[in-house]
């Protein structure tokens, strides 16, 4: 999990959790390659239709690594972590806020912890 410091490259995981009854369950890493979303995630079956575009064409893309229970059978690597908190959630998400550590602790929260020399490396 990943902790108040942490440098990107170090596989870390994140929750994304329910969000009022809308949205998936999802266990993310952080990687050099971008943010992954690991097999076995819940991914929610309905997608919004204000959801961008690119979500709705992922969604169509990984259709088949969605098993009819909505878990996902392979990890999936998007560009940013609001790319994939919205493919897990079928809606517009902020990921900075949506993937939580396993104390809660959001992405935003523990970003703003790293000090700028750290973030570079």
């Amino acid at each position: 999990l990943i902790p108040t410091a942490f440098t990107i490259g170090n596989a870390h995981t994140v929750e994304a959790r329910d969000n009022k009854g809308k949205g998936g369950k999802a266990i993310g890493k952080i990687t050099d390659d971008g943010f992954w979303v690991l097999k076995g995630s819940y991914i929610y079956p309905e997608v919004a239709e204000y959801a961008p575009t690119g979500v709705v064409s992922a969604r169509k893309q990984y259709s088949d690594q969605i098993d009819n229970k909505g878990i996902l059978q392979q990890d999936i690597c998007f560009s940013s972590p609001s790319y994939a908190a919205a493919f897990v959630c079928g809606k517009n998400c902020n990921g900075l806020v949506e993937w939580k550590n396993k104390n809660g602790i959001t992405l935003k929260e523990l970003n703003s912890n790293i000090s700028p020399s750290v973030k570079k490396q």
